[in-house]
């Protein structure tokens, strides 16, 4: 059997890292020609998330979803410089497979389909294009929240507002994805202060260079929401 290979690349946190645990559980269960490998990144030391991390080996399916340890790193340009190592290998792994009719230990094929980013991994997006392969962004908060954040970037860009001049302000906000307006003054720190914002609008605009935003809830949870992704953003 040949399997389609999904790269995982969560954000090292808790909360970020088993959510997408959990969902490429869901993937491999519902296709069986799909593989996963995950990109395990260390920043500091947490001994909750080295036991999470240590546990996956004997939790999950081996065969279908595997984990490849990164070695800490402290910098960006390092991290980025070991995943486009890891990927380009990958991509002429998978080159060599279908060119050749290699196989893996498991007897299968593994060609390299893409990359499922974590919403704080956009950056990413770059490496996705160069081994020419799409990308696709797991956004771990709501549909309500990517709604916020692809409007708040609408207003910069096209209707060149400065977003840090709401803070303290009394006026109501419209966003397509709630059902109220939202005052501004309530609007998350990291949006009304200038060292900030242009990071957090930037993982927004970049979303959108993306094949898809896979979102971590459900239909009935936020239909709202969900309706409004039908319209304009």
């Amino acid at each position: 059997m040949a399997y389609g290979e999904l790269v995982f690349i969560p954000t090292p946190g808790m909360g970020h890292l088993v959510s997408m645990v959990e969902m490429a559980k869901l993937l491999v269960h519902h296709d069986p020609q799909l593989s996963v490998t995950v990109l395990i990144i260390k920043f500091l030391l947490d001994s909750a998330f080295n036991s999470y991390t240590n546990s996956l080996a004997t939790s999950v399916d081996a065969a279908r979803i595997r984990f490849v340890h990164l070695p800490r790193v402290n910098i960006d340009t390092d991290l980025r410089r070991q995943l486009a190592h890891f990927l380009y290998g990958k991509q002429q792994a998978s080159r060599q497979a279908g060119c050749c009719g290699t196989t893996n230990s498991a007897g299968s094929n593994r060609r390299l389909v893409g990359l499922l980013l974590d919403m704080f991994c956009t950056t990413m997006t770059e490496l996705a294009d160069e081994v020419g392969v799409p990308s696709y962004v797991f956004f771990t908060s709501s549909a309500a929240f990517l709604g916020l954040m692809l409007h708040l970037q609408l207003l910069q860009d096209e209707q060149r507002l400065d977003i840090t001049e709401f803070k303290d302000s009394a006026i109501e906000l419209d966003f397509p994805s709630f059902e109220k307006p939202l005052p501004a003054k309530v609007l998350c720190s990291v949006v009304l202060m200038k060292k900030s914002v242009r990071t957090f609008l930037e993982h927004a605009k970049m979303m959108r260079g993306t094949g898809g935003n896979v979102i971590n809830m459900f239909d009935e949870l936020e239909p709202h929401a969900v309706a409004s992704f039908a319209g304009p953003y």
